[in-house]
Order: structure tokens, then sequence, then C-alpha cells
């Protein structure tokens, strides 16, 4: 009876660690392209307890979303990994409204990154939600 029971938590325990995975940062889901993406609101709510880099592949620089930890241009994203070596990590990508940071994320999708998330709309969605803007 003892075995049986720990073969079920076991079970359980497994079960819940392969959904776990399923689910990104911020309960986004990976789409078929090998990334997630996220809304300004939801990530709005997430920058008082950031835990993950935030970046700005847009070109030319038009401005930061406030908490940006690098600017990066989406073609050459591949070319500064060496500064991101944990594919483990969440980088969160985002330009002015949403293509140049879905390039950037497919590319590292594909270069083996596993927590990638993009913003959806970029920073034009972050301000229409109420965000702020800085210049460097």
């Amino acid at each position: 009876m003892g075995f049986l029971v720990l073969m079920l938590i076991i079970s359980g325990y497994v079960y819940a660690q392969g959904n776990m995975e399923e689910e990104q940062f911020m309960g986004a889901k990976k789409n078929s392209r090998g990334y997630s993406q996220v809304d300004a609101e939801m990530l709005m709510k997430e920058m008082p307890m950031k835990d993950f880099n935030l970046i700005n592949v847009h070109i030319p620089y038009e401005g930061d979303i406030p908490g940006t930890d690098a600017s990066i241009p989406y073609n050459m994203i591949g070319d500064f990994m060496d500064q991101y070596p944990d594919k483990e990590q969440t980088l969160v990508l985002y330009c002015k409204s949403g293509p140049m940071s879905a390039s950037a994320a497919k590319e590292l999708a594909a270069l083996g990154y596993t927590n990638i998330i993009e913003l959806k709309g970029g920073f034009n969605a972050w301000k229409r939600a109420g965000g702020d803007m800085m210049m460097r």
C-alpha cells in the first residue's frame, strides 16, 4: 500500500513538472515558432518583480521601456548571445511594433534558447497601455 501511494505521488510530480515545462513566463505558451508572446499589461504587472532580461531589438533606436537591460539590433541578435550564455534564462524582447522582436525571438529559439518572450505590439502597445518610455 505504501509503495502504491509513493508511486502515485511520484507520478503526480512528474506530470506536474511536464505541464510546468509547457507553461512559459507569465503563463504564456510557446507558439509553433518556439517562443511565447505576452501583452503589455501582463509585462507591466511583472516589472516590479523583474527576474528576466528585457531586450530592445528595434532599429533605429527610438527609446527604451524603463528597466531595459540591453539594446541589440534584431538582425544581429545571434552575434550578441555571448552576453546571455544560459539558454534557459528568460529573455523578453521588444521592438516598436512587433515584427523585429518576432524575428529576433524566432532566431533565438532556433539557436536553442528555451524561454524567449516577445512583447506583442512592442513599445507602441506599452505606451497605449500607459507605460513610460525613456531615452538614453
